[in-house]
């Protein structure tokens, strides 16, 4: 088999069983080595989330973690991210042998995150959750992975495309058969809209981080709600890096959807002006955080990773 896997984005890889999916998630794990051929690319820190959950069963929820993670990441960040999957606080510090499958795959999918690899494998990683929490593991996994290289072994559509990636789908012959969009979103970008900068609660200012609210007919932007990677063009000509939210601010509602911008690095008053946005690149779905703080600290996250992203993509 011959296939190139793009770094950066997740990617979806379906097929029949026994056309060695799994095997081939192992060899990408460094698990087995390759009798022909060669392997190119890979970074060196590989998370993953495997068809077992392989936990260690006297270890609690919490421990599991801090285990895989050697330490490095606090109790109450891993209490956040399993809050964040749905696991009741009275789960989180008995032994994950206790646990029901679905609440120990969540574990799993927290340990996976939280070990912050470059690559994150996930090999039929949503086994034994209903849809609702299959969905609410799957935007967890979408909202900390910007910018990485996710590749998804999985039987589902559904979950492919939840996942919002490129799919391949394998045949008998192991070769690239297919290769398909499931975010609906690409091909509606770039998306330029035009709007006057209206006043807001400004509670991203107070956050550390001002938005300029736009006013435009919002059902005209038929786009994903989420966070997006974004270009404002100002009055005066200027073309200003963004990041802007599209959609209802679950974590702290505020009516009707909006449309919010971070222009970075950036601090001048444009209220009443007539600016033009372009949505350049979807990086997560819209996330209910548990709390402000937490909301906080993933804006400052994708803040960070939009300069990263711009400074390698000037206009």
């Amino acid at each position: 088999v011959n296939l190139v896997l793009r770094g950066g984005q997740t990617t979806c890889l379906m097929g029949p069983s026994g056309i060695g999916k799994t095997t081939l998630m192992n060899l990408l794990m460094g698990l087995l080595k390759p009798d022909t051929g060669s392997i190119t690319g890979l970074p060196g820190k590989v998370g993953a989330v495997f068809q077992e959950d392989r936990l260690c069963e006297d270890f609690s929820a919490i421990q599991n973690v801090r285990f895989a993670t050697g330490n490095k990441v606090s109790p109450a960040i891993i209490r956040e991210h399993l809050h964040s999957l749905q696991l009741p606080d009275e789960s989180l510090n008995k032994s994950v042998l206790f646990l029901s499958g679905g609440m120990r795959r969540r574990v799993a999918i927290a340990r996976a995150v939280l070990y912050d690899a470059e690559l994150l494998i996930l090999d039929e990683a949503f086994k034994g959750l209903d849809d609702d929490t299959r969905k609410v593991a799957i935007d967890h996994i979408l909202a900390h992975t910007v910018g990485k290289t996710v590749i998804a072994v999985t039987h589902e559509s559904r979950e492919a495309t939840l996942l919002k990636g490129e799919i391949i789908r394998l045949e008998d012959n192991m070769q690239k058969i297919e290769e398909e969009s499931t975010c609906d979103v690409r091909g509606r970008l770039p998306l330029k809209v035009t709007g006057v900068v209206i006043g807001g609660k400004k509670i991203g200012r107070r956050l550390g981080f001002p938005t300029a609210n736009l006013s435009f007919p919002f059902g005209g932007c038929d786009v994903d709600n989420g966070v997006y990677l974004a270009r404002i063009c100002l009055p005066d000509g200027r073309l200003l890096p963004a990041v802007l939210n599209h959609g209802h601010h679950p974590t702290i509602p505020q009516g009707p959807p909006a449309v919010e911008v971070h222009v970075l690095d950036f601090d001048e008053e444009i209220y009443g002006q007539k600016v033009t946005v372009e949505y350049l690149k979807f990086t997560r779905p819209e996330v209910k955080f548990s709390s402000r703080e937490a909301m906080q600290r993933r804006v400052m996250r994708d803040i960070s990773d939009a300069k990263a992203w711009f400074s390698s993509h000037p206009a």
